[in-house]
């Protein structure tokens, strides 16, 4: 991952987040109007981030902050605010919140994933401090975490037909869609930017 820088992004707390995702089809219809949708590529998020009035703290941060990942060049780490949490809204993180698995007596390593409905997304950046894990409900700490890819492995693979769950906080990799971002009234250091987009970076 030498295009990825293991940084969080920085955003100003009064900064105004929208988020939407993307989701690329290819639509055909036919002359009798039925149509055929394909999908295009992978399930993803944009963010528009609008700051208003930039501080002097904040601008620096940012200038600094998107120097260092080279523009769009690095893809960094994001906590998307409206979903960061394998819980629901609000509510905070149990073990028991997300199944992740089944056990069989032989398996050790358990991929973190959240599910939206009949689909489900792995979590590849997990919020370390915020990974908890249950076997047939019971909650164990017995286990080791790989920040990286967002991997369990329990020290004892968890018995033949036992649920395996999770519950855990966790970033997203984007990057930034711009090549240039553009300031004004610079020299007093305060300023506005237009909106500012990062764009989710699938592992």
């Amino acid at each position: 991952m030498t295009d990825f820088h293991n940084v969080t992004f920085p955003f100003p707390t009064d900064a105004r987040i929208s988020a939407a995702v993307n989701a690329p089809a290819r639509i055909l219809t036919r002359a009798d109007g039925a149509e055929y949708r394909l999908a295009r590529g992978a399930v993803g998020r944009i963010y528009d981030i609008d700051y208003k009035k930039l501080s002097r703290k904040e601008f620096s941060e940012l200038a600094v902050f998107y120097i260092a990942r080279q523009g769009a060049r690095f893809s960094f780490l994001f906590r998307d605010p409206h979903d960061f949490s394998s819980a629901f809204r609000g509510e905070t993180v149990t073990p028991t919140d997300q199944i992740i698995g089944v056990g069989d007596g032989a398996t050790t390593g358990f991929q973190l994933k959240k599910t939206y409905g009949t689909e489900s997304a792995i979590i590849s950046h997990p919020v370390t401090s915020a990974v908890r894990a249950a076997v047939n409900g019971v909650e164990t700490i017995n286990f080791t975490l790989d920040p990286l890819t967002g991997r369990i492995n329990f020290n004892t693979a968890p018995p033949s037909g036992e649920t395996v769950t999770a519950g855990v906080e966790f970033l997203r990799k984007v990057r930034f869609s711009e090549e240039a971002i553009r300031f004004h009234n610079l020299s007093v250091f305060t300023g506005e930017t237009r909106i500012l987009r990062l764009i989710e970076v699938k592992d």
